[in-house]
């Protein structure tokens, strides 16, 4: 929690001041980029973080450092083939573009980098991931320093982007420290081709889940890019900046519920499904407050934030902030799918909404600019939420309940569970 507050904290202060100064034009190009180089990230992260958690706590002792050199080996090569992959797309889609295709060249080179992760999936493993925290902590201090310091001496977006792939390389460097410093004295780093092929066996139907999710969340930057130029990315990046700040909390609240719930099930059928009730109320209405919050003071807020040059980013956040009421369904319904073992239906909603998303940008953007991609966002949260369920008959119930959330007189009851989980009384 300190790790996520604190990063994004210092990423909402910082990227509003970078946005700022860059200005739509330059501020887009740098987020076309960083959305371009996601759609890779997939094939370099193979899919494989739970499994590796997994085969890591099977195989504590001496095996573990196999498990874990062999990750780290395929992620290493997985990374180079994703960072060829991006310039290579970039280069097919932007033809003459040298500006774009240097950012997405530099961007992508973070990819390698990235190949560390693994050893924070070892210190999870070790239920200490508190040292694999702190460095992420440190890089991102000093990263937001490098961007103060390259906005008072005027320096380009190349520079910027520049710092981005020195903030993902601090990360990689605290991270590799730490591990040497806690492992065991008797693990050994060695990768073996028979793990090698057991992993990526394991992972490839995660790493299709994966482009489903990038494709759901990013595509819309990229096609509103292509459409409607970089300016327009600019002012989209920068709304949807501010709305999915508070993501994190539904996250949270959802989290502290989950062995509560867990709990009663065993009990009492009937008393678990009226707190989920209860559960789904409280996450449907927080996004609604803020949501109404956000409606009612868009305009001060881009204007206070970011300033005149993005004001059109005003009726973007608007739109974007009613999206995140069905982003806090999701993720209540998640933590039901886990216990009722319904997660195999995630793929589902996420590859219908992935479709519509794309759909709708095809539509909206050409006409609506930001606009339109904003709409289509929420629509396809919407359908995520309750449209796609509602047309599989075992994820059925949960619809009918998310609908009985918007009712105002559930809302007492959700926030009452809400306070007695924080004071432990949820039972």
């Amino acid at each position: 929690m300190a790790d996520k507050i604190i990063r994004m904290g210092m990423g909402l202060l910082v990227g509003v001041w970078v946005a700022r100064y860059l200005a739509p034009q330059a501020f887009g190009a740098l987020n076309f980029a960083m959305a371009f180089v996601s759609f890779v990230t997939p094939l370099a992260s193979l899919g494989m973080e739970a499994i590796v958690v997994r085969e890591l706590v099977k195989n504590a002792g001496s095996s573990a450092g196999k498990v874990l050199a062999s990750a780290w080996l395929l992620r290493f090569l997985a990374g180079f083939i994703a960072m060829g992959l991006a310039v290579v797309f970039i280069m097919l889609i932007r033809p003459g573009e040298v500006s774009s295709q240097i950012l997405v060249i530099i961007i992508s080179s973070s990819i390698l980098f990235q190949s560390t992760e693994v050893l924070d999936l070892w210190f999870q493993s070790e239920v200490r991931s508190q040292f694999a925290v702190v460095p992420r902590i440190i890089a991102t201090l000093v990263a937001s320093a490098i961007k103060v310091g390259m906005i008072l001496y005027g320096c380009s977006v190349r520079a910027f982007a520049v710092a981005t792939v020195v903030e993902i390389a601090l990360v990689a460097a605290g991270l590799t420290i730490s591990f040497f410093i806690f492992r065991p004295a008797s693990m050994r780093l060695k990768p073996t081709l028979k793990i090698m092929k057991s992993l990526l066996r394991d992972g490839w139907p995660l790493i299709l889940t994966g482009f489903m999710i990038i494709i759901y969340m990013r595509t819309d930057q990229i096609m509103l890019g292509q459409m409607r130029g970089d300016a327009e990315v600019g002012v989209y990046s920068a709304a949807i900046r501010i709305a999915e700040i508070w993501y994190f909390i539904p996250m949270s609240v959802a989290a502290s519920v989950f062995p509560f719930l867990l709990n009663i099930k065993q009990k009492s059928e009937t008393i678990y499904y009226s707190r989920l009730q209860s559960l789904y109320a409280a996450m449907t209405w927080m996004g609604i407050l803020f949501a109404a919050f956000i409606s009612f003071f868009s305009p001060l807020i881009v204007r206070l934030l970011y300033g005149a040059d993005y004001s059109a980013a005003a009726p973007v956040l608007t739109i974007s902030a009613w999206a995140g009421v069905f982003v806090a369904q999701g993720v209540a319904r998640g933590k039901w799918m886990v216990i009722e073992n319904l997660q195999r239906y995630t793929m589902w909603y996420i590859g219908g909404a992935a479709v519509i998303n794309v759909a709708l940008n095809f539509m909206l953007i050409p006409r609506f600019g930001s606009q339109g991609a904003a709409y289509a966002t929420l629509v396809a949260q919407c359908s995520a939420s309750l449209v796609i369920p509602a047309l599989i008959a075992p994820t059925r119930p949960s619809v009918v309940m998310l609908l009985a959330s918007f009712k105002p007189s559930a809302a007492v009851a959700g926030f009452q569970l809400l306070s007695n989980s924080l004071m432990g009384k949820a039972k």
